[in-house]
């Protein structure tokens, strides 16, 4: 069922993907790759609370992956706008002279 939902999700049917992790997880409650799998598609159907209560419990689990740990920040919003018109420009690009004289014609 961890197969349907991966599929459902990259389809883009995000509620059917839900619905076959939460089925593999009745059958499997301690798995952490549904759990992560479906923290994230709860986070890409914008269900950000939701998916962000299911992925702190994937990280408190004593197999968490480093994977796992590294999807919790994904659906949290950031916590401060960018500044806007306060970023430092780059700096002008270096014009290379030629140590010999150009020959133009």
């Amino acid at each position: 069922m961890n197969v349907n939902g991966v599929i459902k999700d990259q389809q883009g049917d995000h509620d059917t993907a839900q619905f076959y992790y939460r089925e593999a997880l009745a059958l499997q409650p301690d798995n952490v790759s549904i759990s992560n799998n479906l923290g994230l598609s709860l986070a890409l159907s914008g269900k950000g609370d939701q998916a962000v209560a299911v992925l702190n419990d994937v990280v408190d689990a004593p197999d968490a992956t480093a994977t796992s740990r590294h999807n919790l920040p994904l659906p949290m919003p950031p916590r401060r706008p960018m500044p806007r018109g306060k970023l430092r420009r780059p700096p002008r690009p270096l014009r290379l002279r030629s140590s010999s004289p150009s020959r133009r014609p």
